[in-house]
């Protein structure tokens, strides 16, 4: 997948910091990321 155990276990905790490795592991696991921003 090509990011580390330790980004996988943020990712995994809610704690992702980079749009790009969430991507990745959206791609490895076989989804796609969809940001959508929505009025409050």
């Amino acid at each position: 997948m090509g990011i580390s155990q330790l980004a996988v276990a943020k990712i995994e905790a809610g704690k992702v910091k980079s749009l790009d490795t969430l991507k990745r592991y959206a791609s490895a696991v076989g989804c796609k990321v969809r940001l959508e921003l929505v009025s409050s």
